[in-house]
Order: structure tokens, then sequence, then C-alpha cells
């Protein structure tokens, strides 16, 4: 059988219409004061009970629900460098290697939607006196998992379906950007026609011990 924890007990009819009626009282009063409710969290950083009673205390150790939440993977971070390292500064006069974003507002909609950042247009030497350039789907990602080469190709299927007219004449490359260590990370995914790129810099977050309240 189970029973409830020591200390507690279950509030039933006709108990928790009183205490409705004293909770509505209560907010009545207080809201004719301009007092306002605040509701944070129910969990908290675990250092904000261990600089107060201290980490090896039982209400820490014992009493409380502690885990890590692993690393955060901060992807604007990553959008905004490699954009940087990589947009033109001259649009009229595109240099080789470097982008400029295209593309109607309709279909950028819809690819940013399946995990698509921008459509590129990139531009490359063709030969000493002519640069030309070429079309690119470029998403970003904290590792090279299959569900973002998916999304790559299946934005690459909505340019030659529904906007066939408009890709027509273009080759269309599909490019993929993740911190270089998670590249070396993971080689065994079946990249397809998906150009994995890694690109050098810090974009994690430490992890975090996280306390559940008591």
């Amino acid at each position: 059988m189970i029973k409830a924890v020591r200390g507690t007990r279950d509030l039933l009819p006709p108990d928790t219409d009183l205490w409705n009626r004293v909770d509505a009282k209560v907010r009545d009063v207080f809201a004719r004061y301009n007092f306002h409710e605040i509701r944070t969290p129910i969990f908290e950083d675990t250092a904000l009970f261990s600089r107060s009673v201290g980490e090896e205390t039982d209400i820490v150790s014992k009493e409380m629900f502690t885990w890590t939440d692993g690393e955060r993977f901060n992807e604007r971070k990553l959008m905004d460098e490699w954009w940087k390292a990589n947009q033109s500064d001259d649009v009229a006069h595109v240099q080789p290697g470097r982008v400029v974003t295209q593309g109607r507002s309709d279909f950028l909609e819809k690819i940013s939607k399946i995990g698509v950042a921008w459509q590129l247009w990139r531009a490359i030497q063709i030969n000493p006196h002519l640069v030309g350039g070429r079309v690119e789907f470029v998403a970003f990602s904290p590792r090279v998992s299959p569900d973002k080469i998916a999304a790559l190709q299946k934005a690459m299927s909505l340019a030659r379906t529904e906007y066939a007219q408009e890709f027509a004449n273009h080759a269309i490359f599909l490019r993929l950007v993740v911190p270089d260590e998670a590249a070396r990370a993971t080689p065994w995914v079946d990249k397809g026609d998906v150009e994995i790129e890694a690109f050098a810099g810090s974009f994690f977050s430490s992890s975090q011990s996280l306390t559940l309240r008591p």
C-alpha cells in the first residue's frame, strides 16, 4: 500500500472548496493594494541552494533532486560568425568565395520552417577573367545530423518541384555548417550530396547543475 509522504496529506473535497475560497479572497485583497502574483521555476541553479545552506547539508544532498542539463548549443552565434566570415561587402561585385543572400520571401519562409537557414549566392572563379556563381542552401547544427541533412535535401526537392521555373538554370549546392569539433565526431553519418563545413569557434556553453526545489 502506497502511503502519503510523512508530514503531508492529500486535500479532498470539501476541504479543497475551502482552500479555493481562501485563495480567492487573498487574491482579491492583494489586488486592491496592487500586489500581483509571481511564479518562479520549480527548479533552480544548484548554486542558489548550496551557497545559502551548504552543498553537503542534508537539504541539498538528500532532500533535493539534482541533475546536469548538458552542454547548450548557441546556433545564433554560429550563424552570425559564419555570416561575418563569408558575406560580401560589395553586393554588386562579389569576390570569389563570398556570399550574398537572395530568394523569394515565400520560398525562404518555407525552407526556414523545415530547418534551412538561408538561400545564398556564392561567387566562384570560373577562369582568370570571369567570376560566376552558384546557389547554396545553408543550414546550421550542433552536429552532423541525419535530420538536418534531410532538411537540406527536402529544400532541394521543394526548389525543383514547386519553384522549378526559378531554379531550372541553377545547380543547387547544399551546405551544413557545424562546429569543427562536431564534424570530427560524426564520421558515420551518411552525408549524401550535402557539403559539411566545419567552422572553428566556441559555440557551446558548459553544462549547468540544476536542482528541484523541495
